[in-house]
């Protein structure tokens, strides 16, 4: 059985790429209330950077995406088609042109990527773009804006010795070790053509853009995509658990009246928005982790929410 867990700082699996909606933040919150006897497959139809996942390492996982660059990456590092040589050294070349702030290589990198949806490319793009913004336009353009933050990642101009680079190549080892020890499938597909695949058995874990959220997705996410999703949670007999956001200062989100099978766990939780200006405000929400109740392990004190 896959029992709950909370890891501690330096048993958490960090993925190459950080995108803006990781929940490295709460990641022991959620492992913490997620059981099931891992007998059939771990699914994951809204994969991200993958955090999740590679820190639960089921057995069998099926992990989808709708954007194609990020099963790219995944299916590289799968099958070692990703040439670490090579990114070491373009992670250095980012670093030395980058490092004073000048954006005209970062935009450089980014025409480039635009046009050969080349996955070092990506990796250099994810993190020295603006928060770490997965952002694309109408005709599945990156576009994300340079970020120059001279104490972080590649800009670091006090990281003389390259650590973050070899930081990256050792995530992307682990990674390796991960996959290539279990079996696991990369799909580039939409949510809605994942879902049919799940049996009574098996797991998934849901993390749809959250409604109302203004949360940036390839090729957008629309109130009845979340209202389909919510539907079939309602329906379905097997595990899961659905991070989402439960109220902020002005409303409860709308979509949770709509679960009628579900047990909704709330905690309190903060993130950090800004704009073009540099500008950060901090907001307060409460998170909502909603899972079936057969999930939840009595009498273990584990189950951390308000």
């Amino acid at each position: 059985m896959l029992l709950p867990k909370f890891l501690s700082e330096n048993e958490i699996v960090i993925p190459p790429i950080l995108i803006q909606g990781s929940k490295l933040s709460i990641l022991s919150l959620i492992l913490s209330n997620i059981y099931w006897e891992e007998e059939g497959v771990y699914y994951e139809p809204f994969m991200g950077s993958g955090i999740i996942a590679f820190n639960i390492k089921p057995k069998h996982a099926i992990l989808s995406d709708i954007n194609p660059h990020i099963i790219n990456l995944y299916r590289a590092i799968q099958t070692d088609t990703l040439d670490l040589t090579d990114l070491y050294e373009e992670l250095w070349e980012a670093k030395r042109n980058l490092k004073h702030g000048d954006g005209k290589y970062f935009y450089e990198i980014r025409d480039r990527f635009n046009k050969t949806a080349n996955s070092i490319d990506f990796l250099i793009l994810i993190h020295t773009c603006y928060r770490h913004l997965c952002r694309f336009n109408s005709l599945g353009e990156f576009n994300a804006p340079f970020c120059f933050d001279k104490t972080r990642y590649l800009t670091n101009d006090h990281d003389e010795q390259g650590e973050f680079i070899d930081l990256v190549l050792k995530r992307i080892k682990i990674i390796q070790d991960i996959i290539k020890k279990s079996q696991y499938e990369f799909l580039n597909l939409d949510f809605m053509n994942i879902l049919p695949m799940i049996k009574a058995n098996d797991f998934v874990y849901l993390d749809p853009p959250y409604l109302l959220r203004n949360t940036q997705y390839f090729q957008g996410f629309t109130p009845e995509q979340n209202h389909n999703l919510t539907v079939w949670i309602n329906k379905t007999p097997c595990n899961y658990a659905e991070s989402n956001w439960y109220s902020d200062s002005v409303q409860i989100n709308p979509l949770m009246k709509e679960f009628t099978n579900a047990k909704i766990l709330k905690f309190n939780h903060e993130y950090v928005i800004g704009n073009g200006s540099g500008k950060t405000k901090h907001k307060k929400i409460k998170e909502a982790l909603i899972i079936n109740p057969r999930n939840i392990v009595k009498d273990q004190g584990l189950l951390k929410y308000t």
